[in-house]
Formats: structure tokens, sequence, C-alpha cells
């Protein structure tokens, strides 16, 4: 039995490193797709008539104007603590595409309309509904596209955000100690069993009656 558990303890220890690895390379994606893509033009608005998801890690450079309510990400971290993400709308010919416009401490004082946008086209992250006073959490993309009807499954960033961002070894880092933790199991168990072998073919004594 403890063999069985060890075994078992191992399959599952193995297979949540390599899922880790797996999630190291999805962290990393769409750094690895901007430095791809770090020596092209921007794109314009006759580009989003591609397939979204080849245009992401772009750059894009689109005249047009925002419309609509902004929406507004809760609890943002900021330099001096959460605040609040603004998300909106921007109309560039025929497309319709929510930009990432930073984040601000009062929500009552929106940033100022510009007629153009220049960032980063990124994938718009999964997430939760709406919450109360029209706020979303931190996270819901999804939501916030399902709030803007007609609007490009996309997302595009400004500002700090759209730099290329600083490799994340988050996942990597717990698929080592995933894989550490399974050796451990193993070596435990080879002590164990070589302390048993070695118990079992020791000098055995005669036992007087």
């Amino acid at each position: 039995m403890p063999t069985v558990a060890v075994l078992v303890f191992v399959v599952v220890t193995v297979n949540l490193g390599r899922w880790q690895l797996r999630r190291d390379v999805e962290r990393n994606a769409l750094r690895e797709r901007m430095l791809d893509q770090v020596d092209k033009s921007a794109i314009n608005e006759e580009d989003l008539a591609a397939p979204v998801e080849d245009l992401w890690g772009r750059k894009v450079g689109l005249d047009g104007a925002f419309e609509g309510p902004a929406l507004l990400e809760e609890g943002r971290p900021g330099p001096s603590g959460p605040e609040y993400g603004v998300v909106q709308a921007f109309r560039s010919g025929s497309a319709l595409i929510l930009v990432d416009r930073g984040s601000i401490a009062d929500p009552a004082v929106l940033p100022a309309p510009v007629p153009r946008v220049d960032g980063v086209l990124v994938p718009l992250s999964a997430g939760t509904h709406g919450g109360a006073r029209g706020r979303f959490p931190p996270g819901s993309g999804q939501a916030m596209r399902a709030a803007t009807p007609g609007a490009l499954d996309a997302l595009i960033v400004t500002g700090n955000a759209a730099t290329l961002p600083e490799p994340d070894y988050t996942s990597l880092s717990y698929a080592v100690q995933w894989f550490l933790i399974a050796s451990a199991a193993i070596g435990a168990w080879l002590w164990a069993s070589w302390g048993r072998e070695a118990t079992r073919g020791g000098p055995r004594r005669r036992v007087r009656a």
C-alpha cells in the first residue's frame, strides 16, 4: 500500500508540474508575439477586417472617436492603492473596439477624449459579470465585451501597459517545485525500501528454547 500511495502521489505531482509548464507558455505567449511583431508597422482600421486572433500583439494606430459610457474596472492596482481601470469603446470607420485607457483614482474624473488611439492589440481575458454600480472586477474582459454589442473580441492597451511586458516565471517556478516534490517522494520511498531490505538481509540470531 505505501508503494501504491507513493506511485499515485508522484503521478499527480508530475502532472501538476507539466500543467504549470503549459501555463508558463500561455503566460508568456503575448510577450513572444509582441517580440515577433515589434518591427512591423502599426495596423489600421482596414487591417481589423482580418481574423482578430491573427493580430494579437500588433501595434495599433487608429483615428476615430470614443463612444458610449466608460466601463470602470473596480480594484485595479495603482501606485498608491486600488484604482479604477477605464475601458471604453472606440469607433474607427466600421470597427468598434474596446480601449484600455489606464486607471484613475476618482471614478468621477474620466480621461479626456482623444481623436487617435495608439497601443497594442491583445486578447480579452475571461472574467465575471459586472457588479454593482456598473463596475467590473479585474480581469472581466469578456463581461465588458458583452456590455458593448458589436465590439471586436479584443482590447487595445495604451500607455505603459502597451510596452513589452517582463517575462513571467511564476508558473515555471511552480513547475520546478512540483517536480522537486515528486523527486523527494521517490527518494523517500527508495530510502525506506533500502532500509527494509537491509533489515531483512541482516544476520539472524539463534533463539534458545
